[in-house]
């Protein structure tokens, strides 16, 4: 899909990103801890934006999500991959989503991602995709994708 680009996020993406988590993860945040608070994600967010780690995906030009995806020696961990509404059902996460299922094989390293608890259609995403439920804490489900 040459409609998709992938790039740094800078301090310049800050006003995006804010509108991405709580447009998308808002509730979830809610759902687990009990609160959502602009403020503080808008500090968080401000100290710890990393343009080595936190990626833009641009569709067609326009900022579209929020993704990131670290690396060991054994394992390629898709830590977040947020996508605004409006491009949801274009087959942005499933293109990028095959890229990193492509990488794994021939790298030889597990693909694993993770979701929280309360939010059912990411858990679902993941299984349909062919991911399987690896570990479950108090927040959390951790994923392996099983080839």
């Amino acid at each position: 899909m040459h409609d998709i680009t992938i790039r740094p996020a800078t301090p310049s993406d800050l006003p995006f990103i804010l509108d991405i988590v709580e447009t998308t993860y808002k509730e979830q945040l809610i759902k687990t801890y009990g609160h959502f608070n602009l403020e503080e994600q808008t500090d968080w967010w401000s100290k710890n934006l990393d343009p080595n780690f936190h990626k833009i995906i641009e569709f067609q030009g326009q900022p579209a999500g929020l993704y990131g995806v670290s690396y060991t020696d054994t394992t390629i961990d898709l830590e977040l991959m947020f996508l605004m509404p409006e491009f949801q059902g274009r087959s942005i996460t499933s293109y990028l989503l095959t890229k990193l299922i492509d990488e794994s094989e021939q790298t030889g390293k597990q693909l694993i991602t993770r979701c929280l608890k309360c939010h059912d259609s990411a858990k679902s995403f993941w299984l349909k995709k062919g991911f399987v439920i690896q570990n479950i804490d108090d927040k959390r489900i951790y994923f392996k994708y099983e080839s």
